[in-house]
C-alpha cells in the first residue's frame, strides 16, 4: 500500500515538473485584473500587482504569451500613471516575441501600446501603431478575434480625429470580419460605436437604429454587459430629442443594469453618474423638481467636486441650480451657479486659452517697452541734428534718400523676377515628365484590370489637377482652400500610383481657408518628398500629417510630419526643393525664412517641418 502511494506521488510529481509545450492566448484570463485596470476594484491593487509578478515568472520560458502578461504590466502601470514604469514594461513585451509565431497575441500587444499613446493625446503614433497592427493581422491572423478588435480600435481613434467617414469604414469591417467568425460580443460594441458617431452627426433616428442592434445582439446571445451603457446611449439620444418620457424609460433600465456591478470596458462610477445627472435632466424638464434634485446628489455622489467631464448636455451644477432656484432656496442656486462657472473656466481649452492671452500681454508689455526706448533714442537724435547745419542734413538725407531709393526699387525688380522664376520651377517639378508618365501608366494599368469606374476617376483627377497647374501658372496668389485642393488632387493621384500604401491627413482648424491667399503650391514640395523620398523603402503603411493653425491676425503656421526614413541632407550641385522653397519664403518675409526648420523627428521615425508664414492679402 505504501509503496503504490509513493508510485502515485512520483508520478504526479513528475507530471507536474514536465516542461510543457508553451501556452496560447486561451490559457490566460485576465478578466480580473483588467476590472482592476479599468477602476472597478480599485482595493485590489496590490494584489495585481503580485499577480502579474506571477505571471511573469511562470511564464518567462514562453514568449508568444509572455508578451502579453508584460502588455498587461505596461497597462496596470499606465493606470497608476507610472509612465515610466509601464514604457520599460512596454519595451520589454515588444522584444519578447517577434514573427509570424507571435501572433494573434503580438496583436494584442500593439493594441495596448496604441493605446498607451491615444490616452496620452499622442493620437498620431497611436493610428501608426494600430495601422500597422491591422497589416500584420491580415497578413498572419486573419481569423483571430483580435484583428475585430483591431478593426474597432481603428475606427475609434479616427472618430476621435472626426474622420467620421473612415471611422464608419473601419466599423463596417469590423462588422464584416466579426460576423465571419461569429464574434458576436464585438458586434454589440460595434454597433454602440456607430450609435454614438451619428448621434455627433446629429443623426438621432439612425443612431437609434445602431443602439437597438446592439441590444438585440446582446439579447441574442445573453451577454448583457453593454446593456447599462446602450441604454444610457438610447436615453442620451431622446434627451436631444426631447422626448423626456422615452428618455425617463431607458435611463431606468440603464440604472437597473449598471447595478449589476460590471459594463464591459466602461468606467461604472462615470456611467453611474452619468445616468443619475441625465435622470435629473429629464426631471428638471419635467418640472419634477425634487425628483432632479435627488438624482442630481446623486450623481456628485460618484464624483464629488468634478463634474465638468458630464456636460455632455447640459452642467451638472447648472441643473442643481435650477432647482435650488425654482424651489426659491436661493443661496444654494447662487453656490451651485458659481461652481458652474467655476467649473467651466477650468475645462482645458480654456486654460489653455488664458496661458496664450497671458503670454500675448508679456509680449506686448516688452514690445512696448522696446518702442519707448527707441521712441526715446530717436528724440535725442532729433535734438542732436536740429544743432547741426539743416541744408547739409536736408541734403545727404535727400542723396541717402534717392540711394536707397533706387537700391530699394532695384532690389524689388529682383525680387519679383527670382518670384517668378521660382513659380516656374515649382509648377514645371510637380508636373514633370517623370510624374505624368507614371501617372498615366497607373491610368492604364487600371484599364486593362477592367476597372471602367476607377480607371474614369482617376482620368478625371489627373485631368483636374493638369487643370489647376495650368490655372496657377498665371497667378500670383491663390486661396489656401484652392491650394488645398490641388494638394488633395495631388495626393489621390499619387495614392493611385503607390497602391493606397499612405494616406494623409489635413487639419486646418480655424483657420479661414477661403479668405487667406498665398503663392500657389506652397506645400506640394514637402508633399512631394515625403511620398516620393520619406516613404521608400518603409515597410509599415506611410502616414502624412499636414497641420495649418492661427498663430495671430496676420500669421498661421504650418507643421508637416510623416512617419518615413527621416530627413538627410543631399550634398550635390543641383537645387533642390526645400532650396526653392526657402528662397519663396525668403523673398515673400525674411522672419518666416527665419521660422523654417526641417529635422528628422524626435519622437518617432520620420521627417518634421515647422514654418510660419505672413499672410500678405486677405480677401474681404
Amino acid at each position: 500500500m505504501i509503496r503504490s502511494k509513493s508510485v502515485l506521488f512520483l508520478f504526479f510529481t513528475i507530471l507536474f515538473l514536465l516542461p510543457k509545450k508553451g501556452y496560447s492566448q486561451s490559457d490566460l484570463n485576465f478578466e480580473a485584473i483588467d476590472s482592476v485596470i479599468e477602476g472597478h476594484q480599485t482595493e485590489r491593487y496590490s494584489w495585481c500587482k503580485d499577480q502579474l509578478e506571477q505571471l511573469k515568472k511562470r511564464y518567462r520560458g514562453f514568449p508568444k504569451t509572455g508578451q502579453l502578461v508584460y502588455a498587461k504590466s505596461a497597462e496596470f502601470m499606465a493606470s497608476k500613471r507610472a509612465d515610466a514604469l509601464a514604457e520599460a514594461e512596454m519595451k520589454e513585451a515588444l522584444r519578447m516575441c517577434k514573427g509570424e509565431q507571435c501572433y494573434p497575441e503580438n496583436g494584442i500587444v500593439n493594441m495596448i501600446n496604441a493605446e498607451y499613446y491615444f490616452k496620452r493625446d499622442k493620437i498620431v503614433m497611436a493610428l501608426e501603431v494600430i495601422l500597422q497592427n491591422n497589416l500584420e493581422l491580415e497578413k498572419w491572423a486573419p481569423s483571430s478575434k483580435v484583428l475585430s478588435d483591431s478593426y474597432l480600435q481603428t475606427a475609434k481613434y479616427y472618430n476621435n480625429l472626426d474622420f467620421y467617414e473612415k471611422a464608419k469604414y473601419y466599423l463596417r469591417k469590423t462588422i464584416q470580419h466579426s460576423g465571419k467568425i461569429k464574434y458576436n460580443v464585438n458586434l454589440s460594441k460595434v454597433y454602440n460605436q456607430f450609435g454614438r458617431i451619428l448621434r455627433r452627426q446629429k443623426k438621432s433616428q439612425e443612431a437609434l437604429k445602431y443602439f437597438k442592434r446592439s441590444l438585440k445582439n446582446d439579447d441574442l446571445h445573453k451577454n448583457y454587459s453593454l446593456h447599462a451603457a446602450t441604454y444610457n446611449n438610447i436615453a442620451a439620444v431622446f434627451i436631444d430629442l426631447k422626448n423626456y418620457d422615452s428618455a425617463y424609460f431607458y435611463l431606468k433600465k440603464a440604472k437597473k443594469y449598471a447595478a449589476r456591478g460590471y459594463v464591459l470596458n466602461t468606467d461604472l462610477p462615470g456611467l453611474k453618474a452619468t445616468i443619475n445627472k441625465r435622470m435629473a435632466l429629464v426631471f428638471i424638464r419635467k418640472n419634477a423638481t425634487d425628483s432632479a434634485l435627488y438624482y442630481g446628489k446623486k450623481a456628485l455622489h460618484y464624483y464629488p467636486g468634478n463634474s465638468y467631464f458630464l456636460n455632455d448636455q447640459e452642467s451638472l451644477y447648472g441643473i442643481l441650480s435650477e432647482c435650488h432656484e425654482k424651489k426659491s432656496v436661493h443661496d444654494s442656486a447662487l453656490y451651485y451657479r458659481k461652481l458652474e462657472l467655476k467649473e467651466l473656466k477650468s475645462v482645458r481649452f480654456l486654460e489653455k486659452r488664458d496661458l496664450i492671452d497671458k503670454t500675448t500681454q508679456q509680449a506686448r508689455i516688452k514690445f512696448q517697452g522696446e518702442a519707448i526706448r527707441l521712441l526715446r533714442d530717436k528724440n535725442q537724435l532729433e535734438k542732436e541734428l536740429f544743432q547741426s547745419e539743416r541744408i547739409i542734413v536736408f541734403v545727404i538725407l535727400l542723396l541717402i534718400a534717392l540711394i536707397l531709393y533706387g537700391y530699394y526699387r532695384k532690389k524689388i525688380l529682383r525680387q519679383e523676377q527670382a518670384a517668378l522664376q521660382l513659380e516656374q520651377k515649382v509648377l514645371r517639378s510637380q508636373m514633370n515628365p517623370h510624374f505624368i508618365f507614371n501617372a498615366l501608366v497607373a491610368i492604364q494599368n487600371s484599364m486593362m484590370d477592367n476597372n471602367i469606374l476607377e480607371s474614369a476617376s482617376h482620368v478625371a483627377k489627373f485631368a483636374k489637377l493638369i487643370r489647376q497647374n495650368f490655372d496657377f501658372t498665371q497667378k500670383e496668389y491663390i486661396t489656401l482652400e484652392e491650394d488645398l485642393d490641388a494638394l488633395k488632387n495631388y495626393i489621390s493621384v499619387q495614392k493611385m500610383r503607390f497602391g493606397q500604401k499612405f494616406d494623409c491627413f489635413i487639419d486646418y482648424g480655424e483657420v479661414e481657408t477661403g479668405s487667406v491667399l498665398i503663392p500657389p503650391l506652397l506645400l506640394q514640395p514637402f508633399v512631394e518628398n515625403a511620398i516620393e523620398s520619406g516613404f521608400k523603402g518603409i515597410k509599415e503603411f506611410g502616414i502624412l500629417k499636414i497641420e495649418i493653425f492661427t498663430i495671430s491676425k496676420k500669421k498661421i503656421g504650418f507643421r508637416i510630419t510623416d512617419n518615413g526614413v527621416g530627413f538627410k541632407v543631399i550634398k550635390d550641385d543641383k537645387l533642390h526643393s526645400t532650396q526653392i522653397f526657402k528662397a519663396r519664403l525668403s523673398i515673400h518675409n525674411t522672419n518666416d525664412l527665419n521660422s523654417f526648420t526641417i529635422m528628422s523627428r524626435p519622437d518617432f521615425e520620420g521627417t518634421k517641418i515647422e514654418f510660419k508664414y505672413t499672410v500678405k492679402k486677405c480677401i474681404k
